[in-house]
């Protein structure tokens, strides 16, 4: 060999264009993203608990039925994470992730799990709302996560 030339490994075409994550095996229907953003938008707002546990009920099935990269491409999670961070929407979030464990279970999983430490945290809040939602979601979670 030359100065100039480039060690390369010799190309393997076994598995050219073949991929192989599970969530790549479908791409996620636009109408189920859009719901999916409707919902978190209007959980962004205060609203009563009967409306907020509706509209995360209908927005988990939606999850259900369209898998959950549509999650990530609704952009679900990081509006999930600010929802948390808010004392104003943290029940709202906390309504969504029980009716996620409840609906979907393992499916969503690997998003939620890493805001557990927030949601055992938030058992004892000094808001009593808080404290009760953080403790029905640990307790459906449970239930969907370690069992």
């Amino acid at each position: 060999m030359g100065d100039n030339e480039e060690k390369t490994l010799q190309k393997s075409y076994s598995f050219d264009g073949v991929s192989f994550g599970a969530a790549d095996l479908h791409e996620v229907d636009m109408k189920h993203v859009g719901a999916i953003q409707k919902a978190m938008t209007a959980l962004k707002a205060e609203m009563p608990k009967e409306m907020a546990g509706f509209t995360a009920d209908d927005m988990a099935k939606t999850v259900k039925a369209a898998g959950p990269r549509s999650l990530v491409q609704a952009g679900a999670i990081d509006a999930l994470k600010e929802l948390i961070a808010d004392n104003k929407t943290k029940e709202n979030a906390y309504t969504v992730i029980a009716a996620l464990a409840a609906e979907c279970t393992t499916m969503v999983e690997p998003f939620l799990v890493p805001m557990l430490e927030t949601m055992c945290m938030d058992v004892a809040h000094k808001k009593k709302e808080i404290q009760v939602a953080a403790d029905e979601v640990l307790a459906r979670a449970q239930l969907a996560w370690f069992f």
